[in-house]
């Protein structure tokens, strides 16, 4: 589970984003991430997977910010 913080972590820091838009890049509210953060909820896999894919292949990401 602490991959999958960390994974988190890094996608806000390599974007420099804020939890309240992590939580809506995703369609998760606030307190999701803050359960997700602490440990007490694991990330669901089809975010963890998302989360790869932008941090892998930041044109995929840049793609999706251009189109919200």
């Amino acid at each position: 589970m602490m991959n999958e913080i960390l994974l988190l972590r890094n996608f806000k820091e390599k974007y420099n984003l804020t939890w309240a838009t992590v939580a809506s890049i995703f369609g998760r509210s606030m307190s999701s991430v803050m359960q997700w953060l602490s440990g007490r909820r694991r990330i669901p896999s089809s975010t963890r997977r998302l989360l790869r894919i932008f941090i892998d292949h930041p044109q995929v990401f840049n793609s999706y910010r251009l189109g919200k």
